[in-house]
């Protein structure tokens, strides 16, 4: 009998929940009683595989790999189950790791490897979620083959910085840079951030490689530094892995011993960190504390209300580039964008135009006096020794 109000069922002693060879249409949580889960044979006799406890799982293997039921359950006792439907779980599978589908699909597989020697041949069902198996597992062996690889990559150090110029308006005068990585892979030559950047945020390589970028980029300010005629600033990404890590600020710290000023490192943050790391807004008020700049990134597309501003000790907001190029032709990112640099203005912070690309917006931008804007029309990003030659030059970066 099933309450349909909760999904749930019961089950007299004796009473089959499901046969070998069935669809596998759901799983069922034990809330009372016990299970048993049996094999069937052709001369009628049964062979016991596993008795299923209040508070344990079954039927689910056939939900993750898409197969008909390699066995049979049947209640040991009187029983209460309570279904989970193959939607339930399909859509938590879809949403899990790669890497993770990986791990149940192999060892359901072996699981049912096992049971071959006495359980007749089921073919696979083939269906729609047995081709997004095979997908997901190719995207977790390749996630893993990555992994291992950017391994390697942070121990033997091949990634690059390049720099992206931040101009100021309406002179068009270097102001600073976006520091940006770079891997300089042995086989495919340099990949860009997109390539390699989500894998290594999402492992504990991120502290390893953290460290290296501010290590370098500070580096590289000081010796830009040496050429310009203004303090010039370095934007540096930070991710969540590294408020993690307890040895953050300590690197941060020394990181106040070059010979430059300690607000010309500029941590950039994004907006959903602010929610992902409880802890976030303490280490910004420590590196605020130790004089150091802080940058909200793409600003506008996170999660965070504006009831954050006023907690977070930050200097700039950088506008997320999907309102920046959609300004001229959408009325409402244009007041969004020209919302965006009152609001800064008010808070007594700079603000950093992003995606710039063409000399109509940029004039918009001049009009609606952003401080800073940052694209491929004034420059892209660049490795240092071309950061130099632009610093060099002393020439504005705005088109003529």
């Amino acid at each position: 009998m099933t309450d349909s109000t909760h999904n749930q069922r019961r089950l007299t002693a004796g009473e089959i929940l499901f046969r070998m060879g069935d669809e596998g249409d759901a799983a069922y949580i034990v809330d009372s009683g016990t299970l048993d889960v049996y094999i069937e044979h052709d001369d009628g006799s049964e062979l016991l595989l596993n008795e299923i406890a209040q508070g344990e799982l079954v039927g689910e293997m056939a939900l993750i790999d898409g197969r008909k039921r390699s066995a049979s359950v049947r209640a040991r006792s009187a029983s209460m189950v309570t279904r989970i439907s193959q939607a339930q779980l399909q859509e938590r599978l879809e949403r899990a790791d790669p890497v993770i589908q990986l791990l149940l699909a192999s060892t359901v597989e072996r699981l049912r490897q096992r049971l071959e020697p006495e359980v007749p041949a089921l073919a696979p069902v083939e269906t729609a979620k047995g081709t997004a198996g095979a997908v997901a597992r190719d995207s977790a062996q390749k996630r893993l083959r990555l992994e291992s690889e950017l391994d390697i990559a942070v121990a033997q150090e091949q990634f690059v910085m390049h720099y992206q110029p931040i101009v100021s308006l309406p002179g068009g005068d270097v102001a600073g840079f976006e520091a940006l990585v770079r891997w300089q892979h042995p086989e495919r030559g340099l990949l860009p951030p997109g390539a390699f950047v989500q894998a290594v945020e999402e492992s504990h390589l991120m502290v390893d490689l953290g460290r290296w970028i501010m290590n370098e980029s500070s580096q590289a300010l000081v010796r830009f530094q040496g050429l310009a005629d203004n303090p010039l600033f370095m934007g540096i990404n930070v991710s969540g892995k590294q408020f993690e890590d307890p040895n953050f600020l300590g690197y941060v710290e020394a990181l106040a011993e070059l010979a430059v000023e300690p607000w010309q490192v500029k941590l950039e943050i994004t907006e959903s960190l602010l929610l992902t790391n409880p802890h976030t807004i303490e280490w910004l008020e420590r590196c605020k504390e130790l004089g150091f700049s802080i940058a909200i990134d793409d600003f506008g597309t996170g999660y965070s209300s504006l009831s954050y501003l006023h907690k977070l000790p930050s200097d700039t907001l950088k506008i997320d580039r999907s309102f920046v190029i959609a300004m001229l032709g959408n009325e409402r990112s244009r007041v969004i964008v020209e919302f965006l640099i009152q609001l800064a203005n008010g808070l007594g912070m700079r603000t950093v135009a992003e995606g710039i690309d063409d000399p109509e917006t940029l004039q918009a931008l001049i009009a609606l006096r952003c401080d800073y804007v940052q694209g491929f029309l004034m420059a892209r990003p660049m490795p240092e020794e071309k950061a130099r030659s632009v610093l060099q030059q002393r020439a504005s970066l705005l088109p003529s």
